[in-house]
């Protein structure tokens, strides 16, 4: 299995986790603004910061995918780039979601697309076949100078 392949899968992985820890706490979490933060944060602060780590790691990892993916694959830019947006796209609707009090459910709707945009574009860069004639191990390409000097 190549780098690239791996990262997709890990990223899958982190997406279910991150769907399972983000419905816990739409579902069992009471987000009264009659509370206040530090109460919210003193009581579910753990899996809040856990759901908002794991969406970093996420755009971390879209990142890194979107270098490597448009590097070595046919397609392009195209599905890199919505993985990417979309992962943003949650990750702002996330933050907006909060600094309205949990009480705006647009936001969390976004979140939810973000999510299924994410999923969908990562499933189907698994589908797509490397490109002939390149290597499926992304950054292995190295100039010939380098290969070389070794």
């Amino acid at each position: 299995m190549n780098l690239f392949r791996f990262l997709i899968y890990i990223s899958l992985f982190l997406l279910s986790i991150q769907f399972i820890d983000g419905m816990w706490l739409n579902l069992f979490v009471q987000f009264s603004p009659f509370t206040g933060m530090m109460n919210f944060m003193f009581n579910y602060g753990p899996i809040f910061m856990f759901h908002v780590f794991i969406g970093f790691i996420l755009f971390i990892l879209s990142l890194i995918g979107f270098v490597a993916f448009t590097r070595n694959q046919p397609i392009g830019v195209f599905l890199p780039l919505l993985n990417l947006l979309s992962i943003i796209m949650a990750g702002i609707s996330g933050m907006l979601f909060m600094m309205t009090g949990f009480s705006n459910n647009y936001y969390s709707f976004i979140m939810a697309i973000g999510f299924i945009i994410s999923i969908m574009s990562n499933s189907l860069m698994l589908l797509t076949p490397p490109r002939p004639g390149r290597s499926r191990v992304p950054f292995s390409s190295f100039p010939p100078s380098i290969r070389q000097s070794g």
